[in-house]
């Protein structure tokens, strides 16, 4: 399970991750030293935060100062809602349509970028009376994933102001884009460039009937940690930052470079601990692990077993897995069993 510092509910477990809530909210004003003024810090939490916790990370990060709290799922921000988090909540992948009156009332904003989900939100919304619902309008400029093309947003964004004109408690709240080539500076700042231009054509459609709500911005927000850090350029008014909160270095060139430089160092929050059960000597030359993955040297020795593996996701030496840390001291992984380490 996954457990936080202070938290004693591992006590019966003999393998257990632990989080260092206090190190993720650090992470935040690590994160907010290379953001510009003004630019909002949406914290990205999305697959059970990077396996953090979602609950945990969630409390941690708020009280760290973020400003949103960016999911994959309508399921992981019901779950935050149930536990209390009250910070805005943005849905970045597929949400059920049909659940739109719902997201409305608890504050959630959903991705949007197909007609099909703004017609099927709309018959959700019949009758609702509630907060609008506030979408974020996803363009795909080049990834080839979610997201409409650049060229259908105004259409997806007429239909939005057409729904607020008739009463439909449906505004746009912002526009977003996933950078592709985080490697490829260039590339990102093409992208970014296009995100610029249709939100200008699409704030041309809702400035007339203003379904972006009186003072309510259109946010645009493109730039994941890697993006956000190496090419400020390209924050915008929102920036979604995921991996980088815990300690996890973006695919990004020069990004150790640019994080020195803002003077932020993002540190690691997890670790994975467990119990060893069994302390024997082998004999020189006996075989460990299944087919003899591995053998005892000249003169035998100790080794330790620890009750986890691969279906834990503890994968063989070969796949980067080679040592494990007991009472300070770097020991070598001989071998990987299903639920056993050597």
């Amino acid at each position: 399970g996954v457990v936080y510092g202070g938290d004693a509910s591992h006590a019966k477990a003999l393998t257990w991750v632990e989080v260092d809530a206090r190190a993720l909210a650090n992470n935040v004003a690590a994160v907010r030293r290379f953001l510009r003024p003004g630019v909002a810090l949406c914290c990205v939490i999305k697959g059970n935060a990077f396996g953090h916790g979602l609950i945990g990370a969630a409390t941690a990060l708020t009280k760290g100062g973020a400003d949103s709290l960016g999911v994959d799922s309508l399921e992981e921000a019901l779950s935050l809602r149930a536990a209390g988090i009250s910070l805005p909540v943005i849905i970045l992948y597929f949400s059920d349509p049909g659940a739109a009156a719902t997201m409305a009332e608890l504050r959630i904003e959903p991705s949007v970028w197909d007609l099909g989900w703004i017609a099927a939100a709309a018959i959700a919304l019949e009758g609702y009376q509630g907060e609008p619902l506030h979408v974020h309008l996803h363009v795909d400029s080049g990834l080839g994933r979610e997201g409409c093309l650049p060229t259908e947003a105004a259409a997806l964004a007429a239909a939005v102001e057409t729904l607020a004109r008739n009463g439909t408690a449906f505004r746009v709240r912002g526009m977003a884009t996933h950078l592709c080539c985080p490697r490829d500076q260039d590339k990102s700042r093409a992208n970014f460039a296009l995100l610029q231009r249709v939100r200008e054509e699409v704030s041309s459609i809702l400035r007339e009937g203003r379904s972006g709500g009186a003072g309510v911005p259109l946010v645009l927000h493109a730039a994941s940690g890697g993006p956000a850090a190496t090419l400020p350029e390209t924050q915008g008014d929102m920036v979604r930052v995921g991996g980088l909160l815990f300690g996890i270095l973006p695919a990004a060139r020069d990004i150790a470079g640019a994080l020195q430089r803002a003077g932020s160092a993002p540190s690691r929050a997890i670790r994975w601990l467990s119990t060893v059960v069994q302390v024997k000597t082998i004999p020189a030359g006996w075989c460990v692990g299944y087919e003899c993955a591995a053998r005892a040297p000249e003169g035998g020795g100790a080794v330790a077993l620890l009750p986890l593996g691969s279906h834990d996701g503890f994968l063989e030496p070969s796949a980067g897995f080679t040592g494990v840390v007991i009472k300070g001291v770097l020991r070598t992984v001989l071998a990987v069993d299903a639920n056993l380490v050597v």
